[in-house]
């Protein structure tokens, strides 16, 4: 069995935030696999469901605490279904990578993401990382506005593109062949 949590804030006014990109992966996953109904129960802190990526069991994770306090909610799941942390992907969204360009990391540091920071202090840092990137908007005093700002209508093309690739190429990552997952998946976003 595998958690795949997605990182994000929760509310009607972030849920196009480009720091929701976590959330927006799950949503795509659960809509390209058939997940019961696209319908999340309130549990655990967050909303969960469990259904199967070509055949794999998992359970999706959308944590309902702000970022930075989600890692408290991901342990609770993590215990409850009794899933080793080897066996979990965390989405993200990655200010220092191009729009929608992804990458595959094991552990490492957390680079200012809060959402980061709270599951390695609270639950765990071997989990796969799958970073989106948001990019940059070049002045770090930009930052804050950037990140917590919607996607343009452009932009939203592209992430869709994105979203789309990771959800069909998913078994990928489940399976460890996480080059092959990079491989298809840059291939698939235009």
């Amino acid at each position: 069995m595998f958690l795949i949590v997605g990182l994000g804030n929760p509310g009607e006014q972030y849920c196009k935030n480009r720091h929701n990109l976590g959330f927006m992966t799950i949503d795509a996953v659960a809509a390209r696999h058939s997940f019961p109904q696209h319908r999340f129960q309130s549990k655990f802190g967050g909303h969960v469901s469990i259904g199967a990526v070509y055949g794999t069991k998992c359970i999706l994770f959308k944590p309902s605490s702000f970022m930075n306090r989600s890692g408290i909610a991901v342990g609770a799941v993590l215990n409850f279904y009794n899933v080793d942390p080897k066996n979990s992907i965390v989405a993200y969204d990655e200010l220092d990578l191009p729009l929608a360009k992804i990458k595959l990391t094991i552990g490492g540091g957390s680079a200012g993401h809060k959402g980061i920071e709270s599951l390695q202090k609270d639950v765990f840092n071997n989990a796969v990382r799958l970073r989106v990137g948001i990019g940059h908007p070049g002045d770090k005093n930009r930052v804050l506005g950037h990140v917590l700002g919607n996607f343009s209508h452009r932009e939203q093309i592209h992430v869709r593109s994105a979203l789309d690739a990771i959800a069909e190429n998913l078994q990928f990552v489940l399976e460890g062949s996480h080059a092959h997952f990079l491989q298809c998946v840059s291939s698939s976003v235009k």
